[in-house]
């Protein structure tokens, strides 16, 4: 089966489908920290900037740092064989942060976490790009991408739910593990289904490398990245940088969204869970779903109509983060957050859809590593911003409802700044690749031809 037979199949939609689980899992587990923040703190009597590094360093530096190699790999070995393979070890991890008895040993659990989940996004990204043809790729990557928000409202309304119950019925006793804290054993019980879905991947059909159709080898020669690299950095470096402050903005204010309604609204922790779930469900259709949908149309007339759809969600963004953060009434801080969120997310998916637009064949994995190596680096450093605002400048109780602003306002503007510089570059780039797709086709048909008149 050749790629344009499969994208034809039913395997596309199946493979979207265990992806979108995958992801649901990996960001359920990565996020459940944020409900434990009050509970950790007191447990392990840390600070606010200690706590923002289980959820910043710890995870996201190292996170991005194996997801270079990680998209090496996957442009060169079977794809669904490492996704299996990194679910595997990540659930593991995850259920080893509920039994560590100190701050060191839930930071090296952390860590093992982000390793595990390098994984994903790089093979996941490469999956889809060869799964999808260009004019769906954007509501393909969207509904992916979908899997991460929904995780996030798994984590915050299940897990909510599940510590209220656990602290209910506390002190909780195990089975060959003893007496456990109430969010030491909700670690446990989410790292369960992760090791149960990872078989599954065995039984997918990976998509065939479209570069394996024209007779070329998997991975693209260093030398040839490299000069893809020099060609089109100034489409690529600020365009990376943008994605990588709205993904700063989105960490900092969903890990310090819990802390905020308990200091500010007095709200229990269940109630907080299931309202951030409802919300990051409604911002993950508006932002990813809708904005990948649409910038598919606007896509069509070139790349710059994804981008530009990036740039508008940013001021919108900043006048919602305002809203949200400054308001003494708990229903419209939801609603603000909620639009906030969805203006935040919305680049993600669209921004993702116009780098595998320009992406080479053979690298596509790699590429997306490198974006997710830089989105990373900047990102991780969000929680822990709103930390240290928090920590040092607004110390107040209700400091942290201005935290969050100061960090949203400079965000949004250095992201919709960014996403501006990178608008003709990647317009550029984005001509250039469909030359060269297009010189690739008409030497796969004249070799067509070639050997059948032979």
């Amino acid at each position: 089966m050749n790629s344009a037979q499969y994208k034809r199949s039913k395997w596309p939609w199946f493979m979207l489908g265990m992806l979108f689980i995958a992801y649901n899992l990996s960001v359920t587990d990565r996020s459940i920290i944020v409900l434990m923040i009050e509970p950790m703190k007191a447990h392990f009597q840390a600070t606010d900037t200690q706590i923002s590094y289980l959820h910043g360093f710890a995870f996201l530096v190292i996170y991005s740092l194996v997801g270079l190699p990680m998209g090496l790999l996957a442009d060169r070995l079977s794809r669904k064989h490492l996704v299996g393979g990194g679910i595997a070890i990540w659930s593991l991890m995850t259920a080893l942060c509920g039994v560590t008895n100190s701050y060191s040993q839930l930071f090296a659990a952390r860590v093992g976490v982000g390793i595990g989940e390098a994984v994903l996004s790089p093979a996941a990204h490469s999956l889809i790009a060869n799964s999808f043809s260009r004019k769906h790729l954007g509501l393909a990557v969207g509904v992916f991408s979908m899997g991460g928000i929904t995780g996030v409202a798994v984590a915050m309304i299940g897990g909510g739910q599940l510590l209220a119950a656990l602290t209910v019925n506390a002190p909780i006793i195990l089975p060959w593990i003893g007496q456990v804290e109430p969010w030491q054993a909700a670690f446990i019980l989410l790292g369960l289904p992760g090791l149960a879905i990872a078989p599954l991947f065995l039984l997918l059909r990976e998509p065939p490398r479209e570069a394996a159709d024209t007779g070329r080898p998997s991975g693209l020669p260093k030398a040839e990245l490299v000069a893809f690299y020099r060609s089109h950095w100034r489409a690529l470096l600020p365009h990376h940088l943008a994605i990588g402050c709205t993904h700063l903005m989105m960490l900092g204010s969903i890990t310090w969204i819990t802390p905020y309604f308990m200091r500010v609204h007095s709200w229990p922790v269940d109630r907080i869970g299931l309202w951030i779930g409802v919300a990051n469900i409604a911002a993950g259709l508006a932002g990813f779903l809708f904005g990948g949908a649409l910038s598919d149309r606007l896509g069509r007339k070139g790349v710059r109509g994804r981008l530009h759809l990036c740039v508008a969600a940013m001021p919108i963004g900043a006048l919602s983060a305002g809203l949200f953060t400054l308001t003494d009434s708990p229903a419209v801080a939801i609603a603000g957050f909620t639009l906030f969120l969805a203006c935040v997310l919305l680049p993600y998916g669209v921004a993702s859809a116009a780098l595998q637009d320009i992406a080479p064949e053979g690298a596509r994995a790699t590429l997306a590593a490198i974006f997710l190596l830089v989105v990373s680096l900047v990102s991780s450093s969000g929680p822990t911003f709103v930390a240290i605002l928090s920590d040092f400048q607004f110390t107040a109780q209700e400091g942290v409802r201005y935290s969050l602003l100061t960090v949203a306002l400079i965000g949004t503007t250095l992201a919709g700044l960014l996403f501006l510089l990178s608008v003709r570059p990647f317009e550029h780039a984005s001509k250039a690749s469909i030359r060269t797709l297009g010189e690739s086709s008409s030497t796969q048909n004249f070799s067509e031809l070639k050997a059948a008149s032979n």
